[in-house]
């Protein structure tokens, strides 16, 4: 733990660069339309969306903006019916900044209609700027357009570079906020928490800052301990690195100090961490204890910071096979995070990218009670959201609302460009209605279409955001989905032959299932050959149809150990992967 010798000066300044509202708003006619609209139309690029309901049907996104000089901060509002918010330009409200790039934006709804918004200078030496937004875009009641800018002076040990960055955020329900950065100074690098006010005064409880951890640590997650303070949980990067939790009451009081999630070794990284709906947290994280690759776990832990019963103390594994998390390190800098979000009973959904299939990766999800088993219809290690062909990734996710999960990602099914496609499940694992198999497409324009967020309000409307390259230079698009009902209707890539993907690979004595996709409904075949070039199983397949499809081949269980070629051949084309079959 840190000791009284060490202490902190936060500054509330103006920033060199405040922000003033505009002297015309622009009227604009917007509609949601099949495969998106321009959450705001520029020149530069747009990159890394967030977003929030505006709990009227509508949403708040934000995203970095390069349309003059460098990376700035920028947001926009969008009503129900896909139209800019009154009160906001076309081209969206620049959110304060110092005129350098900024990174790591994180935001949250107000609960009012607007939302607060964070972002860091994207450096070790930089501040955190904490804004709050108001319904009409201009600054909430009490925030200047200078918002309110965190950064430490003198902390430990003088000299050397010091700094304030990665900052997450907690709605307080009293119309304020937490916040939790990473400061860093010569020596030391641990997390950093503030309680602000809903007129962006600094609760005299927790003073300037109160800190988690005493190491390097970096990123951290907050969520509430249902009783008015804040759960927080960091990587402490020691060797290992390791998944830490704290609690602070909501005066302030540090209740626990910091403590291990799991207690086995090797690296614990990409960290999410979710109110458990009453006093305790679960977490979720990528761990790398068999020494091989990653696999995902999750803890739940109790008000004082102990295991919940029933918890395994090391964690329960939610996947064997090897897997990445949703926010991979190259978009979350400096480390990945995971995807996961409430499921309003006591437990979680969390979304990964999934690798058992070999390397190209699908979408897989859980949810995990809060008893520490999984929910039926829910697989042990996972339900598959999406297995098909190329690669899928970054997925995100949001509660419906209703028991349920609405899942968005990164997909190249098409093997010319990344499209936008969704998922929405409920609680029981099955499809909701009218949703297809493999999910539904959102966005298949051309050029690439990566980094989707998805959000949903109360009622169960969805949003979701990405950056979309479809006019070469990337910029923010978005959709918005109706409770119960499916996305509008846009243009599914066509299908093309792909070569079969085979998963668990190896398999161990239980037979394996083969993916792969169809053009046509011709005539096409699967088998199995072995080592000689003797066919030992074979299906027809053409019957299934144009699209993606799974088979599975018990027969390969009966197989004896080793090495097999899965062979799918349709009109002259011919497609080939190897399978291993263990004792």
């Amino acid at each position: 733990m840190l000791t009284g010798r060490w202490s902190v000066a936060v500054l509330i300044s103006a920033l060199a660069i405040p922000v003033p509202r505009p002297a015309q708003v622009l009227a604009t006619t917007m509609a949601w339309t099949p495969n998106g609209i321009p959450a705001s139309p520029a020149d530069g690029a747009q990159i890394k969306p967030r977003i929030v309901p505006d709990g009227s049907g509508g949403a708040i996104i934000a995203w970095e903006d390069k349309r003059v000089g460098p990376y700035l901060a920028r947001a926009q509002h969008l009503t129900a019916e896909g139209k800019t918010a009154p009160g906001w330009p076309a081209d969206g409200v620049a959110l304060p900044n110092r005129g350098i790039s900024q990174s790591n934006l994180v935001m949250v709804p107000d609960g009012a209609g607007g939302a607060f918004v964070a972002s860091d200078d994207n450096g070790y030496a930089g501040v955190v700027i904490v804004h709050h937004l108001g319904i009409d875009g201009s600054p909430a009641t009490g925030w200047s357009t200078s918002a309110v800018t965190l950064q430490a002076a003198d902390f430990g040990e003088a000299g050397g570079t010091q700094g304030a960055f990665l900052p997450a955020l907690l709605a307080d329900d009293a119309g304020g906020v937490f916040v939790a950065r990473t400061y860093r100074d010569r020596l030391h690098q641990s997390i950093t928490l503030t309680r602000l006010s809903s007129s962006a005064g600094f609760d005299p409880a927790w003073g300037s800052g109160l800190f988690a951890g005493a190491g390097w640590d970096f990123p951290s997650g907050l969520c509430s301990d249902g009783q008015g303070g804040v759960f927080v949980a960091f990587q402490a990067d020691g060797i290992p690195p390791r998944i830490w939790t704290e609690r602070f009451d909501g005066l302030g009081k540090r209740v626990f100090s910091g403590k291990a999630v799991s207690p086995a070794p090797l690296d614990q990284t990409a960290l999410g961490l979710v109110s458990d709906g009453g006093i305790g947290a679960i977490v979720v994280w990528e761990d790398h204890r068999n020494g091989a690759f990653d696999q995902l776990f999750a803890q739940r832990i109790l008000a004082d910071g102990s295991t919940s019963p029933g918890w395994p103390a090391d964690g329960l594994r939610v996947c064997a096979y090897p897997t990445a998390p949703g926010s991979p390190s190259y978009f979350v800098w400096p480390g990945p995070l995971s995807s996961v979000v409430p499921d309003g009973a006591g437990g979680a959904f969390v979304a990964w990218t999934d690798y058992r299939g070999g390397a190209e990766s699908d979408i897989y999800a859980q949810h995990i009670l809060g008893n520490a088993t999984f929910a039926p219809g829910w697989p042990v290690d996972g339900l598959a959201v999406c297995a098909a062909p190329n690669t899928q990734e970054r997925p995100s996710v949001a509660s419906d609302g209703a028991g349920g999960v609405l899942v968005a990602w990164q997909d190249g099914r098409s093997g010319a460009d990344e499209d936008i496609y969704a998922q929405h499940l409920i609680g029981n694992g099955a499809i909701a209605s009218g949703w297809a198999a493999n999910g539904f497409p959102i966005c298949t324009a051309p050029g690439d279409q990566v980094t989707p967020i998805v959000a949903a309000d109360a009622s169960g409307n969805a949003f979701i955001a990405w950056s979309d390259a479809r006019a070469g230079t990337p910029n923010i698009y978005a959709t918005r989905v109706g409770a119960g009902q499916i996305p509008p209707a846009v243009e599914a890539p066509a299908a093309t032959f792909a070569r079969p993907v085979i998963y668990p690979n190896p398999s161990f004595g239980r037979g394996f299932t083969t993916r792969f996709t169809l053009p046509s409904a011709e005539s096409a075949t699967l088998e199995v050959l072995d080592i000689t070039g003797r066919r030992v199983a074979q299906r027809e397949v053409g019957s299934l149809g144009v699209g993606s499809h799974s088979v599975e081949l018990r027969e390969a269980a009966a197989l004896p150990a080793g090495v097999y070629q899965v062979r799918l051949a349709q009109g002259g084309r011919v497609g080939d992967a190897r399978a291993i079959v263990m004792p």
